[in-house]
């Protein structure tokens, strides 16, 4: 079985669109689409800190779309650091990190 752990560190920036459209790629391939057999995957958001309330609030509904978690962190620890602790909190072996500004949204991005 193919699984996935995709990784989003932020700070001040949205990643809701993002997050819909990776959301809406795996989903597809769980249900068969493109001939894959077996999908698993998860995203995990990491919030380093933001001060931003709104992006924040905004991010922190990624945590109801299937397959997702948000963590919010108290402290800002910085790019490597963030990164590190995103590897530690995923699940699975293969791990694809994805900054909020990347574009995929090429259909086969996935």
């Amino acid at each position: 079985m193919a699984a996935l752990s995709i990784l989003i560190p932020t700070f001040n920036d949205s990643c809701l669109t993002m997050v819909d459209t990776l959301v809406t790629q795996c989903m597809s391939l769980q249900d068969g689409d493109y001939g894959v057999d077996s999908f698993d995957y998860e995203i995990i958001v990491a919030d380093d800190a933001s001060t931003d309330e709104n992006v924040m609030e905004k991010n922190a509904t990624t945590a109801q779309m299937p397959g997702c978690k948000y963590i919010r962190r108290k402290d800002n620890v910085g790019r490597a650091a963030i990164r590190n602790f995103l590897a530690r909190q995923a699940s699975f072996d293969y791990l694809l990190y994805r900054r909020r500004y990347d574009h995929h949204k090429q259909p086969l991005y996935i």
